[in-house]
């Protein structure tokens, strides 16, 4: 789980937990909202930067209750 961000090579998911110290790139996020909080699926991980799918979106960083 972690925050949807843009790169310049794309969009990104910056993990929260501070043990995984990789971003993601993001496969087909053309969609993916900034800026929200979302569960990534890991699809390939062999030796360059990691790259998922999109599970589900959460809701926007910050907010307590991410369903508003």
């Amino acid at each position: 789980m972690g925050e949807i961000m843009r790169s310049p090579e794309g969009m990104i998911l910056r993990p929260d937990d501070s043990r995984v110290y990789l971003d993601f790139f993001i496969e087909g996020a053309s969609g993916a909202p900034e800026g929200h909080k979302a569960i990534l699926d890991v699809t390939d991980w062999n030796g360059g930067r990691p790259k998922g799918r999109i599970r589900s979106v959460i809701g926007r960083a910050g907010e307590h209750d991410p369903l508003e």
